[in-house]
């Protein structure tokens, strides 16, 4: 197993020799990395707009408070994180691991 390991090219190597096989003029490297920017761009302006386009906080809630998913989330969770502080009957927590 050792040989078969020792016979095998690191990742980096593999990824080398994939790169100098692929036919990358510097044309197309210039075009692949305008088309990356442009999309970055697309992106980001589309955030800027989206975050201006959101509606402000009016505070008045179409749904109660006692069912908004916030509160079904909160329940959910510090539900979790009893289950995970529990501690089994008959076992004894490490006086370093106890939380104080």
């Amino acid at each position: 197993m050792y040989d078969i390991i020792k016979q095998t090219p690191p990742v980096r190597e593999k990824y080398a020799a994939q790169l100098a096989a692929r036919p990358v003029t510097a044309e197309a490297a210039k075009a692949e990395a305008d088309a990356a920017y442009a999309k970055l761009t697309e992106v980001q302006q589309a955030l800027r707009r989206g975050a201006r386009a959101r509606p402000a906080k009016s505070g008045a809630s179409c749904e109660p408070p006692w069912r908004s998913p916030r509160r079904r989330r909160c329940r959910v969770l510090t539900r979790v994180n009893e289950a995970l502080l529990a501690v089994p009957d008959g076992f004894t927590v490490h006086p370093k691991l106890k939380r104080s």
